[in-house]
């Protein structure tokens, strides 16, 4: 598992994402789930066991007259175990980006668990990081006011306008 950080998360609504790379993550994706909660991947799952023979290193899916969606085994086995996850869960939200799946959620514990449950699939898990961060300017152990911390940024700002003035002519 790769761990990032970034500072940004779907809206600063999720402290945490985790990015999964399978070729499944299109079951999953939040505008196909009618009515009962996971309904549509339920489906393509149960539609893929129909495809599925173990002589075969993938599930071959026919679509249509000429095109057949070639699906790994261990992606189907990872997208039953990541059903299985999130099934009776709440706190999450899902995005789907081509082959990509990825969840938000606050609870890290429940991301981490359902990595531990994948076996063939690459996956990243973003934390964000705290962009309000407040930083107290120190100078021989006394604290610095903030007026003059402008003060000094402003006549550094002059000063830096006055030279390219001063260079161009």
């Amino acid at each position: 598992m790769k761990l990032l950080e970034t500072k940004k998360l779907h809206y600063n609504k999720y402290l945490y994402k985790i990015a999964i790379r399978n070729q499944c993550a299109s079951f999953f994706r939040t505008e196909f789930q009618k009515g009962v909660q996971l309904s549509y991947a339920k489906k393509r799952i149960d539609e893929c066991h129909q495809w599925y023979d173990v002589k075969h290193p993938s599930i071959d899916i026919p679509w249509g007259n000429k095109y057949v969606n070639r699906i790994p085994r261990e992606h189907y086995w990872d997208a039953i175990s990541i059903y299985r996850h999130l099934k009776n869960q709440e706190g999450y939200i899902v995005r789907c980006e081509l082959n990509c799946l990825n969840i938000y959620s606050n609870d890290r514990n429940f991301l981490i668990k359902l990595n531990n449950k994948l076996k063939n699939s690459y996956i990243e898990l973003k934390k964000q990081l705290h962009q309000q961060g407040v930083f107290i300017l120190r100078f021989n152990n006394s604290k610095v006011p903030q007026s003059v911390v402008t003060n000094i940024l402003a006549f550094m700002m002059l000063y830096v306008v006055i030279f390219t003035i001063g260079s161009v002519i």
